[in-house]
């Protein structure tokens, strides 16, 4: 790349003083978003889905063989399967509801064997 003046200057070093005119306050701007959008898929949180919804939830989707005995005794009899699941507003995510119950709901000790 040449200049007005016909010295040859790198792309490169043209690229690097353009961003040194960017002022450091954008760069923790764009990091702190970053940051913040990548914790919020992290953790699975979906307030702001929720709120896009107006807390109207989202209809449950299981993977199941239709055919089963098990969908047929079960699955098929279980109305709230059918319906909607809204989850509460103060847990919007799977490992907060998971550390609520885990450390503030005394749940029933249980056991099984293979």
């Amino acid at each position: 790349m040449e200049t007005a003046a016909g010295e040859i200057v790198s792309p490169y070093k043209l690229l690097i003083q353009a961003l040194t005119l960017i002022p450091v306050s954008h760069y923790l701007l764009f990091a702190f978003i970053l940051s913040i959008v990548f914790v919020y898929n992290l953790l699975e949180f979906h307030i702001l889905q929720d709120l896009i919804n107006a807390y109207g939830g989202g209809h449950v989707s299981l993977t199941f063989n239709p055919n089963c005995d098990l969908y047929r005794e079960v699955i098929s009899k279980c109305h709230l399967l059918y319906g909607r699941y809204v989850s509460t507003p103060w847990l919007s995510s799977p490992h907060l509801q998971t550390i609520l119950l885990n450390v503030l709901v005394k749940t029933p000790s249980f056991s099984y064997k293979r």
